[in-house]
């Protein structure tokens, strides 16, 4: 699930918890390139408990000019934040 952003809050949070991979790290990777295509500077927020795809997704973000931070909860669960590089806007 994905949820856009209401105009007060700064992050897009897309809740992955419970799905399989690919579909956590797809999820990621469609947000990604629609906030480049749309040029908003959104930050995105994942939380996913699938560790294929927890590995994955920085991979992606690297290659869409986005810089990443995980952070790892009790448990499998991660919280992957991902931030788009200001350098690379509208640079594909």
């Amino acid at each position: 699930m994905t949820d856009m952003p209401a105009p007060n809050e700064s992050a897009i949070k897309i809740d992955a918890r419970g799905l399989e991979c690919p579909v956590p790290t797809q999820q990621a990777v469609d947000a990604m390139k629609l906030a480049r295509e749309s040029c908003t500077p959104a930050t995105l927020v994942v939380q996913l408990d699938d560790a294929v795809c927890a590995a994955d997704i920085p991979h992606h973000a690297q290659a869409l000019g986005f810089d990443t931070e995980t952070e790892r909860a009790n448990g499998p669960l991660w919280t992957i934040t991902l931030k788009p590089r200001i350098a690379d806007a509208g640079s594909e």
